[in-house]
């Protein structure tokens, strides 16, 4: 009888496990599609005025006067597989670069996405990292000086 008994408990594990691996992944799925979706869009926003900085840190001069750029606004569409920027500066140039090549981290409170666009580019070279925390959206703080700034999601 010893044995029927241990078959039995047996059963009854594997019957248990079995159960637990057929959770329904609907809410797992909803949950990794709602945060996709928190970063996928269209941003907006300018980035201020300010004195470019060399590797050292320290403001760049020539001639006796700072290397300033101006307050430049940028549009960030991120889809799917990849994004496009477009820049317009105060003085009106206009640039944009398309299919640049992003990674994302996340947990459930926000997101961070790094677009890398490519050396050479109109877009530079430069890494530039988008964060998302309860609805509030940001462009950190870039090479040479560039501050961060708020963006917002159309």
């Amino acid at each position: 009888m010893k044995f029927n008994q241990n078959i039995f408990t047996m059963l009854c594990m594997i019957l248990a496990l079995t159960f637990i691996g057929c959770v329904d992944k609907s809410n797992q799925e909803v949950s990794a599609k709602h945060s996709r979706d928190s970063w996928l869009g269209t941003y907006e926003g300018r980035s201020p005025s300010y004195n470019m900085e060399n590797q050292y840190g320290e403001p760049m001069v020539i001639y006796g006067k700072y290397v300033t750029i101006p307050a430049i606004d940028y549009t960030f569409k991120i889809y799917d597989n990849s994004a496009s920027i477009y820049i317009s500066s105060v003085e009106g140039d206009n640039y944009s670069c398309h299919n640049i090549y992003y990674s994302v981290s996340s947990n459930g409170d926000g997101f961070s996405l790094t677009m890398m666009p490519e050396a050479g580019s109109d877009c530079g070279g430069n890494v530039i990292v988008l964060t998302g925390y309860n609805g509030y959206y940001n462009i950190e703080e870039g090479a040479s000086g560039q501050p961060s700034y708020s963006i917002y999601k159309k």
